[in-house]
Formats: C-alpha cells, sequence, structure tokens
C-alpha cells in the first residue's frame, strides 16, 4: 500500500528543522514550543543547545515534556560537513533509538523500535547534495538564493527507512509578519504518491535566516506512538548564551520515560 510511505517518512524528515542558528561562540541556547496543530494544547519542549568542542560543532537538543521532565535527547556532530551530520537519538519512553555515524565514505545507518527490539543497521553509499537531520537547515540557508528561484530536489537519508528519500521544496514566498520580513516554504516528498503525504510548511527570518515556525506533522511520536500534527514556534527573545556547565548539566541529565505528551 504505496499509503503508509509517506506517513512514516514526512514525520522523520521533522526531526531535522528546529536547528535553525549559525554557531555562536559562547554557548548559545534557544527552544522550540510544540503545540497540537487541533485544539492548541501544549505538547512538548526543544531546548536547544549549540557549542563548539574540540573535535567540531555539536548540537544538543532535550525534550521536554510540558512539566519540564525530559523525556527525549538527540546529539549531534557537524564535522566535517553541516549538512550531513552524525547523530543519535533516543526517546526514553519507548526506547526508540535511530541515528548515522560516518564510516570512511560510507554513512553507518541504525534504528531500533523500541525497547527490545533488534537494532537494525545499513552502510549506505554517499549521495551529491544529501542531507541527514539537522543538516537540513545548512542545506536551506546555503542554498537560500536558489530556493528563492524555484523548485529544490533534495535526497534525505532517513535512519528510520534504512535509506533515502526524495523530498522537493517549493513555493518560496516573502512577507512581513509582525514586523519583521519572513520567507515561507513548502516541503513534501518528491514521488508520483506525493499527492497523499501531508505536506510541511515553514517559516523563517530573512535575516538572521533562522527557522521561525513548522506547521506539519511532527516527529515526536505521543504516548500511544502516533504522530500528531503541530505547530513548533521558535520565540528569539528564548535565545541566550548559557556556561559549559549548563550543556554538561543537559547532557547529563536522566531521560523520563514516563513522560506521555
Amino acid at each position: 500500500m504505496p499509503r503508509r510511505l509517506p506517513t512514516r517518512a514526512l514525520p522523520a524528515l521533522a526531526a531535522a528543522l528546529p536547528f535553525a542558528a549559525a554557531l555562536a561562540a559562547p554557548a548559545q541556547r534557544y527552544e522550540g514550543i510544540a503545540h497540537a496543530l487541533r485544539g492548541g494544547e501544549l505538547l512538548y519542549r526543544e531546548v536547544h543547545y549549540r557549542y563548539a568542542a574540540e573535535d567540531g560543532a555539536r548540537h544538543l537538543v532535550l525534550y521536554r515534556c510540558p512539566d519540564a521532565g525530559a523525556f527525549a535527547r538527540k546529539l549531534l556532530h557537524e564535522a566535517p560537513s553541516p549538512s550531513t551530520p552524525d547523530f543519535d537519538f533516543v526517546d526514553a519512553r519507548s526506547g526508540y533509538r535511530e541515528g548515522v555515524r560516518r564510516e570512511g565514505t560510507l554513512w553507518h545507518v541504525y534504528v531500533q523500535d523500541g525497547t527490545g527490539a533488534p537494532l537494525r543497521s545499513k552502510q549506505l553509499p554517499v549521495r551529491a547534495e544529501a542531507v541527514i537531520d539537522a543538516g537540513f537547515d545548512h542545506y536551506v540557508r546555503s542554498h537560500w538564493d536558489a530556493l528563492g528561484r524555484g523548485v529544490a530536489h533534495v535526497p534525505f537519508l532517513l535512519p528510520s527507512r534504512l535509506g533515502y528519500v526524495d523530498i522537493a521544496l517549493s513555493d518560496a514566498r516573502e512577507a512581513i509578519e509582525d514586523g519583521q520580513a519572513v520567507r515561507r516554504l513548502r516541503m513534501r516528498l518528491d514521488a508520483w504518491y506525493a499527492f497523499v503525504a501531508p505536506v510541511i510548511h515553514l517559516a523563517y527570518t530573512v535575516e538572521p535566516r533562522r527557522l521561525r515556525a513548522f506547521e506539519g506533522i511532527g516527529s515526536i511520536r505521543d504516548g500511544d506512538g502516533r504522530h500528531r500534527a503541530v505547530r513548533i514556534e521558535f520565540p528569539p527573545a528564548a535565545r541566550t548564551e548559557v556556561p559549559q556547565a549548563e550543556i554538561e548539566a543537559a547532557l547529563a541529565e536522566p531521560l523520563d520515560g514516563r513522560c506521555a505528551t
């Protein structure tokens, strides 16, 4: 049944989108606030840290319950290419885990569907102009002018599928919203069955080029293991500089497997 593919593929792409900031020194902290697209209830918060390590730029994300407990963590390593970072993600509620690790000229891709499930893995060859997870944000910013002129076709590596999914970015439009110049983009699967796939809408501020809002099927599942339609907003006022000690605490914080979103 081809209708199943889009609903599994697009939510995984959404996990790449919240990393919309240039590397700052000292370390920077910012947040994404996720509400249900229907009903508007607060589902979770994403707390993002960007910082420099000896082996290159790092991204850390803690996914927090409405009551502030952390239930999932993602850690990314940009070197040597910000478009194709190594990363590892784990959700303590279900035991779901996925990630990518560079091994020479190949990528080692892995996924575990939950606690007790086998860890599945595969080695994949590099594809030209490929994007991995948070590398999507770097792709948007580095192809800004080209995206304003037409449709872009991007191979996206998805650990949940142990392979690539082709996506299309289109309909770049700019407008003034709340006194700020904003560019809107539309993302969907680049395939004949795309008409059955949910569309994801993105809004970037023009200066600086940062993700302002995401709207569509999200990557974080609810307590029943289902993907939900969400709107995630990234308030500019929530961006602050933080000491290294706060990052170390975020890396060491235990995850709460009882959290339900």
